[in-house]
């Protein structure tokens, strides 16, 4: 070991885990604060001598791994941990404007809606989430991933899908999930599956993104272990059915139809659907019945609630048109407005909410990037990782027809930003050379994985 290289081979791995037993050792025996402090220094130190591409590969592997504690009257949650990875995607090159293109929307609605937040602490929490999320997607763009993002993604899917049939067949959310996530310890058990997220909403979502992607990775022709990753996809379409969520499943088959009009290989299709229709007569069991009978029922509760929250939504908007009530406080002003016996909720619905919160300018700072996105992978969509990404991003903004998935779901918010930073790293890439530090990418300088 050299002085140039202050962590290699075990010495990483002896690193952390001193760095973890310190971190629980302090927590017991000092003080909570103490042992967070420790940690995120440790941590930022350990991410110091890491390439940026294996701190991006980290950092996905533990997406759907949301792990939560309380810090006295403080939520601290694993993703709010991604704007360390500004440390290797800065000491190695200074990144493309380009790549902070959601930076606006996040400093417009931060700065309206500071004076007016209801609740500061959600608020708080909210913003540096998509603080967090705008450096993630940075960190994405110049990875030089590509595909191989996904199918990191994708292997997520096995202990995504085991979990969720271990909390069927179980009856009930199960230790791991409940370690994830302390503070949901009176939730009540619905009968739908929800895995290692919030909500079976955000699973659901999750998965239907993840299925897409990888849908249309394998319509390419040079795949390989096509057949592993054929049953991935099978699994992820399972874990949409089982989550018992009608948004998901309506954007999982507008991606899908989306890629179905594009390659027409109607007969590939048809076999998807045929595998999807039996997956989901063998899951039609007592243990997934529940889930299952949501998805083919619209429930009066649901229709009603929805419609409601909707109609508050656009008085909201309509009350401040230009810039919104601020972000977050659609829930808070929800009881105020209506009648509502049940738990503040979002309005179900993206755009809606966006228009409510942040009015026309925050709807546009978001937009506006958003569909210019998928303008430009929808344009490339001869290559796979841009046909996957548009498909994805239409999956999102499908889904959120019926739902607003940011607020309460860490997941797919991060989800969101890896598929938006796949996309500008191939915008940036096709503009120049800007991959060629070693210190970056963490390989030799030389010709770039997106490169023929």
């Amino acid at each position: 070991m050299t002085a140039a290289e202050p962590f290699t081979g075990y010495t990483k791995l002896s690193y952390i885990l001193s760095l973890l037993v310190a971190t629980a050792l302090i927590w017991t025996l000092a003080t909570p604060l103490a042992a967070v402090a420790i940690f995120g220094v440790g941590l930022a130190a350990w991410l110091c001598s890491l390439s940026l591409r294996t701190a991006v590969i980290i950092f996905i592997c533990i997406l759907p791994f949301d792990v939560q504690r309380e810090v006295g009257s403080i939520r601290l949650y694993l993703d709010l941990t991604g704007f360390l990875l500004l440390i290797p995607l800065l000491r190695a090159a200074p990144p493309s404007k380009r790549v902070w293109v959601f930076g606006p929307y996040i400093f417009y609605f931060i700065v309206s809606t500071l004076p007016r937040a209801m609740d500061a602490s959600w608020f708080a929490g909210f913003s540096a989430r998509w603080i967090s999320g705008l450096a993630f997607c940075a960190a994405v763009a110049y990875s030089g991933l590509a595909e191989t993002a996904i199918y990191i993604l994708g292997l997520l899917i096995l202990p995504i899908t085991f979990y969720a049939i271990y909390q069927l067949v179980s009856g009930g959310f199960g230790p791991l999930f409940f370690f994830l996530n302390p503070h949901m310890k009176d939730l009540p058990w619905t009968g739908r599956a929800y895995s290692f997220f919030w909500q079976p909403n955000n699973y659901g979502g999750f998965c239907g993104v993840v299925l897409v992607a990888l849908l249309a990775l394998l319509l390419a022709n040079n795949v390989r272990h096509k057949g592993f990753w054929s049953v991935v996809a099978c699994l992820a379409s399972l874990d949409v059915l089982l989550s018992g969520s009608r948004g998901a499943v309506m954007g999982t088959v507008a991606g899908i139809l989306l890629l179905s009009i594009y390659k027409r290989k109607f007969r590939l299709v048809l076999a998807l659907l045929c595998v999807a229709g039996l997956v989901f007569w063998i899951a039609h069991t007592d243990y997934a019945g529940k889930s299952l009978q949501r998805i083919d029922e619209a429930d009066q509760f649901t229709l009603e609630t929805r419609f409601l929250v909707y109609a508050v939504a656009a008085k909201l908007f309509l009350t401040h048109p230009l810039i919104g009530v601020g972000a977050t406080n659609f829930s808070q002003m929800l009881p105020s407005i209506i009648t509502w016996q049940w738990d503040t909720v979002p309005a179900h619905n993206i755009y809606i909410q966006q228009l409510a919160e942040t009015g026309i300018v925050g709807f546009l700072l978001f937009w506006i990037p958003t569909v210019g996105l998928i303008r430009y992978a929808w344009k490339r969509r001869s290559e796979p990782l841009m046909l996957a990404c548009a498909a994805s991003l239409i999956v999102i903004c499908a889904h959120g027809l019926v739902d607003y998935m940011f607020e309460a779901a860490p997941q797919y918010l991060m989800l969101f930003m890896c598929i938006c930073g796949l996309v500008l790293g191939h915008w940036c890439q096709a503009e120049g050379p800007v991959f060629s530090s070693p210190q970056l990418v963490g390989f030799p300088v030389g010709p770039h994985p997106l490169e023929p």
